[in-house]
């Protein structure tokens, strides 16, 4: 049986625990991000010739010739499989859009909403930092973060007929189950493809034993640590370090203070008005009582 994963950035994941789940099926995996353009999705579409089965999460009319109505149509059968994504742990990331995409800064697309906020109204590195305590984080509603973040997720797996609470429930059991808000670990993954099995009515081995053989790719990437005080409230162990860097020949791990003053100096070279647009910053700001001090901060 040949299988393609139509996914997000955990697409390799799922796909290494698909194989390793059933050696004899052919799985290959796509990131759907690479074929959005009308070309790019003619290209995918004729690379999925001779597939039997199809994997991917639903896909719009924006989608065209791989849109979910599009797919349906073909000789393969379909099956709809969603990401995992998870702010529980990270309730502080937030992405800040520009017309080029996500800003960069120390940690990639990543940013701490508190750290914004103190930027536009002023702060210094020092005074940016004594926001990072339980106070600001029960103001900002990040305490309540994981069970609202849990009951999301298992409402958008229901949508598609997979009762997702015991999986939940499991990683959670075993400490923090994400690198960041979109990047599971890897145990995550492998129980993903447990499910995608079952969607496409496929037998999997009750011992996974050797699924621990698996590399966690998304390990590699850039991450946000779980702050001390949000971990202490879940039961787990945090801490305030943040790694820098995707190459896994030379991480860097930068402390808060560190961390800070790198993001403002990528914050001093760009807009003030798209890191006041990114998700909770105003809102943030006016429960912390903090004003903006630059000219071009408006509501």
């Amino acid at each position: 049986m040949k299988i393609a994963i139509l996914f997000n950035c955990q697409h390799l994941g799922l796909g290494n625990a698909m194989r390793a789940l059933r050696p004899d099926l052919i799985v290959q995996s796509y990131e759907l991000h690479s074929f959005h353009s009308a070309e790019g999705q003619q290209k995918l579409l004729a690379q999925l010739e001779g597939f039997d089965v199809i994997i991917a999460p639903g896909l719009g009319a924006d989608w065209g010739s791989v849109s979910t109505e599009s797919l349906r149509s073909k000789s393969f059968k379909f099956h709809t499989l969603l990401g995992i994504g998870f702010a529980g742990y990270h309730p502080d990331t937030v992405y800040v859009e520009t017309p080029a995409g996500h800003l960069q800064a120390a940690t990639g697309p990543y940013h701490s909403r508190i750290a914004i906020a103190a930027f536009l109204a002023g702060l210094s590195v020092e005074e940016t930092a004594d926001l990072f305590n339980k106070l600001v984080y029960s103001r900002l509603g990040y305490l309540d973060a994981f069970q609202q973040a849990r009951l999301f997720l298992i409402n958008q797996f229901k949508t598609i007929g997979i009762d997702l609470t015991r999986y939940i429930d499991a990683w959670a059991a075993e400490g923090c189950f994400m690198h960041s808000l979109n990047h599971p670990k890897m145990r995550v993954l492998c129980d993903l493809a447990v499910m995608a099995c079952e969607l496409a009515g496929i037998e999997v081995p009750d011992d996974r034993t050797h699924l621990e053989m698996l590399p966690d790719h998304l390990s590699q990437h850039v991450q946000m640590p779980v702050y001390p005080e949000i971990a202490s409230h879940l039961g787990i162990k945090g801490h305030r370090m943040f790694k820098t860097t995707q190459d896994c020949r030379n991480y860097q791990f930068f402390p808060l203070n560190t961390y800070i003053a790198s993001c403002f100096k990528f914050y001093e070279a760009g807009s003030r008005n798209h890191l006041l647009k990114a998700n909770g910053v105003l809102d943030a700001m006016e429960k912390l009582g903090l004003d903006c001090k630059v000219s071009e901060c408006t509501a």
